[in-house]
């Protein structure tokens, strides 16, 4: 196996089956889908049904993007690119780690729908759109708000408070 194979399988964006199929390829098919990661995923959108896009020619909405906690969509290298009346649609290089498309899906309830790009593309976009930002977009849910004192809170969201860090869970607003 082709060190770009290996290093695209490490990295969840190829299955070894996949990556089996892809080197067993007649020379010049292999040859070409071998070049480059966005050869590579390119193949796979098309054995798998599904889109693949650089990034470039894409319009990108802002509105989408701030769906989503920023803290997930930049550990899990996700890019929200439109939203239609089937769901949301979000790049990523990485097909065969579901974990982060997963927590999209249950954080916003919608159904989402992977694209296929390059991570070199998705970081690109992710800095541009998330990191220079003064303030990261989140989920409205699950962003943190500033901290009142106890004295400040009702009794009802002091229970709940408590309740939460009794077990054991992250509380954040």
């Amino acid at each position: 196996m082709s060190r770009l194979l290996q290093r695209l399988v490490d990295g969840r964006s190829l299955s070894e089956l996949d990556a089996e199929r892809l080197a067993a390829l007649p020379t010049s098919e292999s040859q070409a889908n071998l070049s480059s990661e966005g050869a590579a995923l390119q193949w796979l959108a098309k054995e798998y049904g599904l889109e693949f896009t650089s990034l470039e020619a894409i319009e990108i909405e802002q509105d989408v993007i701030s769906l989503f906690p920023a803290r997930i969509l930049i550990k899990e290298k996700l890019l929200p690119l439109r939203q239609s009346a089937e769901g949301v649609e979000v790049a990523t290089s990485r097909l065969f780690d579901p974990q982060g498309l997963e927590s999209l899906k249950v954080l916003s309830g919608l159904s989402i729908t992977p694209v296929l790009a390059t991570s070199e593309a998705i970081q690109r976009e992710i800095k541009s759109r998330l990191m220079q930002r003064e303030s990261i977009p989140t989920h409205p849910r699950l962003s943190a708000t500033s901290f009142k004192p106890a004295s400040q809170l009702d009794a009802n969201r002091m229970s709940r408070l408590r309740w939460h860090r009794t077990c054991g869970l992250r509380v954040d607003a």
